[in-house]
């Protein structure tokens, strides 16, 4: 077996690289609990996590996470990875493995890493779009991007270097939009903030991962946030939607990137 854990029952968890076992004797004899499908890579972390309907057992392989509620038995994808391994960071995921988790938050903790945003507004004739590429090495985070609509100014921003104290708030600003709390509110369907991210936490040796946000433009939401510096914040009674929040931050940092 490759590990072994506790269920807060007091069973035993294990896993080899395709199974999750289980045992009744306190690790005396095992048997087969279930595992991910056989289409996904090889089990490389488990971890339990207490749920309101009570512990979740999650699983971590290359680039995908899978989650099981009845302890093992059955288990299902995890797309986004952005709610359901918060919680399983904070219990002691390494780098390495931080770097393999589909969530930007690895974004934070590797030494090289890219982040590709594309934004946008569709909907009823308006087609206002944008791309935002960050790129981080060990002493240096290099920032690039445009955008162009007929609400706003044109931005063209060609490759510009910070080093990485002055650049750091780039990288921050745009994983906390995509991994703040998820509040949608009901708005105007036929106008919306669309939003794909893509990224990858190390550059030796790349695993991209890939994100698309959605939210409703609301009736008084302004569709570009005054950019009048890095400092702005959205008011306390703004909408927290993921796709609004990032489409904001990204024209926002675009906006103060250029020359």
């Amino acid at each position: 077996m490759l590990g072994v854990l506790l269920h807060p029952s007091g069973e035993r968890f294990g896993w080899t690289s395709r199974k999750v076992l289980a045992s009744h004797d306190q690790g005396k004899t095992w048997f087969v609990r279930g595992g991910p499908p056989s289409t996904a890579f090889p089990i490389q972390k488990l971890h339990f996590q207490d749920t309101p309907l009570g512990a979740r057992l999650l699983a971590l392989t290359e680039n995908t996470a899978w989650e099981s509620m009845d302890e093992g038995f059955t288990w299902s994808r995890i797309d986004h990875g952005l709610d359901g391994y918060e919680r399983a960071v904070e219990q002691g995921l390494s780098l390495k493995e931080m770097r393999l988790l589909p969530t930007p938050r690895c974004l934070l903790l590797s030494p090289d890493s890219i982040l590709k945003v594309q934004f946008g507004i569709h909907g009823e004739g308006h087609q206002g779009q944008g791309h935002l590429e960050l790129t981080r090495s060990a002493h240096h985070l290099s920032v690039s991007g445009a955008h162009a609509s007929g609400l706003t100014e044109s931005i063209q921003v060609p490759t510009r270097r910070y080093v990485r104290p002055d650049g750091e708030w780039f990288l921050r600003d745009l994983v906390d939009a995509a991994t703040r709390p998820e509040r949608p509110v009901e708005c105007d369907v036929h106008l919306r903030h669309i939003v794909t991210l893509e990224w990858t936490c190390g550059i030796q040796e790349p695993a991209w991962h890939r994100i698309d946000f959605q939210s409703p433009i609301c009736p008084k939401d302004l569709l570009y946030q005054p950019p009048n510096s890095f400092t702005d914040g959205e008011p306390e009674d703004a909408p927290s939607m993921r796709a609004r929040s990032l489409h904001h931050t990204a024209y926002r940092l675009l906006h103060d990137a250029r020359p």
